[in-house]
Formats: structure tokens, sequence, C-alpha cells
């Protein structure tokens, strides 16, 4: 990490990084930040996720879904590439430092379809998804500082960053996003996304959910 920092402040870069899978639920960082409260209120692990199994985790043996807390950080000109956030997971997104452009997609059928097919293609570094979409499917969200944003679940989208960025940030799967969410689940199935890059425990979240609900 100290590497990062010093990487991070020079700014005669050679390469361009982005960070963005490092979760900070079990450091010291997660006793100075909180998830927005409209997402603790719909948040599956928070809400049905056993508690015994939570508490038990471990640096090396995960015991439950580890997605709720990410630190993101990203050096100006860097650009995350078009994605679905894993199991068609929502987000929380606030902004510490710099500014984030995000570019949207509506996750239409017609659309998914179409991501699918450029996610399996064998020349995908070389196309550029944003050429075989609709305009009107198509927003754009500048975000700054002290902003934070919720994006829904399933919707497609890269991030560009004009500025050097420091993020804090969560993934979360919930009941209005049910239909997405399996949809996302079967979308990554069929891709062969490998499992190190899927919700985890996505299966066991739902029933635990649902077990919930249904005794609600």
């Amino acid at each position: 990490f100290a590497n990062w920092v010093q990487y991070f402040n020079n700014p005669a870069r050679r390469s361009l990084y982005n960070v963005i899978s490092l979760e900070f639920s079990h450091t010291k960082l997660r006793q100075y930040v909180q998830a927005p409260s409209i997402v603790k209120s719909m948040d599956w692990i928070e809400k049905y996720w056993p508690d015994a199994l939570k508490n038990s985790q471990e640096d090396v043996v995960m015991s439950y879904p580890k997605v709720q807390y990410y630190f993101l950080t990203g050096v100006k000109n860097s650009f995350t590439d078009f994605h679905i956030d894993f199991g068609g997971s929502s987000v929380w997104y606030h902004l510490l430092k710099g500014k984030k452009t995000f570019y949207f997609i509506r996750p239409t059928a017609a659309n998914l379809q179409k991501f699918e097919q450029w996610s399996t293609h064998p020349d995908q570094d070389d196309i550029f998804f944003l050429d075989f979409v609709e305009d009107e499917d198509v927003y754009v969200l500048d975000i700054l500082p002290g902003n934070t944003a919720l994006l829904p679940s399933g919707w497609i989208h890269a991030v560009s960053t004009p500025e050097d960025a420091i993020v804090l940030g969560g993934n979360f799967l919930h009941s209005l996003g049910c239909a997405m969410q399996v949809r996302i689940f079967d979308l990554e199935h069929t891709v062969e996304i490998d499992l190190a890059a899927r919700f985890p425990f996505f299966i066991a979240l739902n029933f635990y959910a649902f077990k919930g609900l249904v005794e609600k």
C-alpha cells in the first residue's frame, strides 16, 4: 500500500493504474465509514446474513459476502471499460477527491444481449461497446467531491477519471432488484465469468433473503 501512495502522489507517472477491489470491512478504516442509511436498510447482507457467520470472518477464509466497503483510487486519464457489477448488485459510491464520469447504458433485453455478445467476442479489446448502443439508452453522470451516487441493479457502465480520484463505495443485493440480479447472475454464467470475479455467496444470500422474507 505504501508503494501505491507513493505512486498516487507522484505526478510523473509512466503508467496508469486503478485500484478498484480493495475491500476494507475488517480494517481500522471501517470504524470511520458508514454506508448510506438507505443502503443499510435494504442490504440483504445487513438484513438476512447470519451474524454468527459474519462475525467469524477471517483474512483467509471468507464467511460472508465481503463486498460492502471498498476503497477505490484512480489516477487522471484512467478508464474502466464497460461492465455490470457482479451479481447485478447495486452500488453506493461516494467521491472524496477528484472527479469521475460514468457512462450508463439502460439494461434493456436488447442491450444485455449486445453486452453478452460483446463480452464473448474474441476481439473484445478492439471493439468499443458504446458504438452498438442507441443514443437514447446512454446517460452520462459526472460525480464531484462530496457527491454520493446510488447505481441501480444491472446497468451497464464504464467509468473515466478526468482527475486523480479517491472513492468510498460498496455493493449490495436487495429485494427491489431481485429480477435483474438473477438475470445478471445467469448472464455471468453464460459468458463464463471467472468465479473469483462473481458476487460471493450469491446463491446462499438469496436463500437467506427468501427465508427472511417468507418468515416476515
